[in-house]
């Protein structure tokens, strides 16, 4: 057990980052502090993060790399792929119409697929509601 030096809490040595230059080989504040505090910081410098995500994106070999990330997306989930374009379609035309959240009443909502199979039978989540129910929200603690 180590403690943090944000939180104080007393926490195992995996929910430490890894940092060689410490003694013990991990850094002093737990993993959970260090989220929310780069959180902050990009709230905090948000335009400035914000003028190097574009530049990032601008180079040849990043977009490159979004490309070859979107070609193996669509190759190993075609099924995934054919819904979401299907129901982007229904909603443009008019057949599907976003709902509001099911969890909490959000307007600002996905549409979560149950079986891809079945492209216009969705549930409509807000994006943490969507995360959670796919085991994928990490919340940042403030």
């Amino acid at each position: 057990m180590k403690p943090c030096i944000r939180c104080g809490e007393s926490k195992p040595i995996s929910e430490f980052y890894v940092h060689k230059m410490m003694a013990d080989g991990h850094l002093n504040k737990c993993k959970s502090c260090c989220r929310s505090d780069a959180t902050a910081n990009r709230v905090r410098h948000l335009d400035r993060y914000r003028q190097y995500d574009r530049e990032r994106f601008s180079t040849l070999r990043r977009r490159m790399s979004v490309e070859k990330q979107r070609i193996s997306y669509r190759t190993r989930y075609p099924e995934k792929r054919a819904a979401h374009v299907a129901t982007g379609n229904a909603i443009r035309s008019g057949k599907l119409v976003k709902g509001p959240c099911e969890v909490c009443g959000s307007l600002v909502v996905d549409a979560h697929h149950d079986d891809y199979l079945k492209p216009l039978e969705v549930r409509w989540l807000c994006r943490v509601h969507h995360l959670i129910h796919h085991g994928r929200f990490v919340h940042a603690s403030a």
